[in-house]
């Protein structure tokens, strides 16, 4: 093309297609990156309950770790990383509706949970501590209320609960906007709210944007990781849609049904889910612990040593100092 003899605005859609091409084939790139990043890692584990994706650590004491929502096997071994004490043997099950775990009919955390004890059967693990992270929780509660002989503990971190009040489920046009790409499963729009609308992205997941841009750098390391891993996003929205109908079916966690020893860990200034509420069940039952931090949001961000040190003082507390792993325990 001519550009001295064309017009201006022969120009201007000239840059503009460049400018279109080019964005293109950044998002192209993210987009293979994300899917090399799921294609190593997992295993399918032939199970009672159907095929089940998942990861495996192989050494130390056995925890089933059970992600949240926009998750899978690596979000699970993400937070786990980040949260978690060193030491143990991380078993983290993409669930139902995630990546390569199927969804089946019946879904519900009942479901899930007599799918976790299958994963279990499959590895030859009789007993582990558990942890439900965000909408990772009601599997997990159901779990250690179905099978108390074989949790070792359980961990709540920023518990789901239904709730349309919370700041980040807000009618904002932000909040709908970002919502109805996520439901979409559009990859595509999802990664240019990444790459041009961070903050709504940051508060969607349920951290306050000035807390994401005030903390150092290693910390909005942790939250960058675990929103990149919401991609691709198509590969896991039927679990995402999932999940919505069973935070909604489950309600309150029936704590006070559970015979083992709980841990509950969140921050008030959760955008997604209600801390507040959270320690409300929890103080209704005096044998469950908790741990509430001023801020942190739904992610628990700056907060990962306190984490661990909780985490760690309630295992050794409970009796769970010892390897898991042992020939008794297995």
């Amino acid at each position: 093309m001519n550009l001295r003899a064309s017009s201006p605005a022969t120009v201007l859609l000239a840059v503009f297609l460049a400018a279109i091409g080019g964005l293109y084939a950044w998002y192209r790139i993210d987009l293979a990156a994300a899917e090399r990043g799921i294609a190593t890692g997992s295993a399918i584990a032939d199970t009672t309950a159907g095929p089940v994706e998942y990861a495996d650590t192989s050494a130390g004491r056995p925890l089933l770790v059970l992600h949240g929502a926009g998750g899978g096997f690596d979000q699970g071994l993400l937070v786990a990383g980040q949260a978690l004490p060193a030491g143990f043997r991380l078993l983290a099950p993409s669930r139902f509706g995630y990546l390569r775990t199927p969804l089946p009919g019946d879904a519900s955390a009942e479901r899930q949970a007599a799918a976790h004890a299958a994963l279990l059967d499959a590895l030859a693990v009789k007993r582990a501590v558990v942890v439900g992270i965000c909408a990772g929780t009601p599997s997990a509660v159901a779990f250690a209320r179905a099978y108390p002989e074989r949790t070792a503990a359980l961990i709540m971190i920023s518990p789901a609960a239904f709730s349309t009040e919370r700041p980040a489920a807000e009618p904002t046009w932000g909040n709908r906007l970002l919502l109805g790409v996520v439901m979409q499963g559009s990859d595509l729009a999802f990664w240019m709210l990444k790459r041009f609308a961070y903050s709504m992205v940051v508060r969607f997941v349920g951290v306050e944007p000035a807390l994401y841009e005030s903390a150092p750098a290693a910390e909005r390391a942790k939250i960058d990781a675990i929103i990149e891993a919401v991609m691709p996003l198509r590969r896991r929205l039927p679990g995402m849609l999932n999940d919505g109908a069973v935070i909604e079916a489950t309600g309150r966690y029936r704590l006070h049904e559970l015979t083992v020893p709980v841990l509950l860990l969140c921050a008030r200034d959760d955008l997604l889910a209600d801390c507040n509420e959270a320690e409300r069940w929890a103080e209704a039952v005096p044998a469950v612990r908790r741990t509430v931090f001023a801020s942190g949001g739904h992610l628990l961000l700056g907060r990962g040593q306190e984490t661990q040190a909780a985490i760690a003082q309630f295992l050794a507390e409970t009796g769970q100092e010892h390897p898991l792993t042992s020939p008794q325990a297995r």
